[in-house]
């Protein structure tokens, strides 16, 4: 098991590594300078593997698209991010208790350029309308050698089952 975790993890960095080469290597021709970057891909979270990112949009939700044959779902809730590993900009999918975490910590969206170590975990007690509530633990991070730093929250711990009943209640 922990070898083929190991595997995905080192597929997913190898993906993550070819995505940004060639989006660095897409130097415009001379005269021309990129302007923004309209496609992006979507930051993978893998449980138990930390990922590095600064929030750089308002959470919103997204667009629902039903599979053929299928109703929709509800739509996720998207922001942009910057993976810190990689430098790309990418998008996040949260889902109602990271939003909800980030909500409570950072009031009136100001998660927004903040940066962040996130985990993301499983529900060992979970009933079985709790286990579609992915949990967890949130650092905020600061750039070392910043001369100013931001409130300074530390620690986000949304592992818990209040965490999940917070959630609920913002739904």
């Amino acid at each position: 098991m922990a070898t083929e975790i190991a595997t995905i993890s080192e597929r997913g960095k190898s993906l993550a590594q070819r995505a940004s080469t060639s989006l660095t290597s897409m130097d415009p021709p001379k005269g021309w300078s990129v302007d923004r970057q309209i496609t992006r891909t979507v930051l993978r979270q893998i449980d138990f593997e930390p990922f590095f990112c600064t929030i750089e949009s308002v959470a919103a939700l997204g667009v629902a698209i039903a599979a053929s044959g299928r109703p929709a779902k509800d739509p996720p809730t998207l922001c942009d991010v910057i993976d810190l590993a990689t430098g790309e900009l990418q998008i996040l999918v949260m889902n109602k208790v990271l939003l909800s975490e980030l909500d409570r910590a950072f009031p009136d969206n100001g998660y927004v350029g903040r940066s962040f170590a996130i985990v993301r975990h499983g529900h060992q007690d979970a009933t079985d309308t709790d286990k579609r509530y992915k949990l967890y633990k949130i650092l905020e991070l600061k750039k070392e050698g910043a001369v100013f730093s931001s409130a300074g929250k530390g620690v986000i711990d949304g592992t818990s089952t209040a965490a999940v009943d917070a959630a609920k209640k913002r739904a």
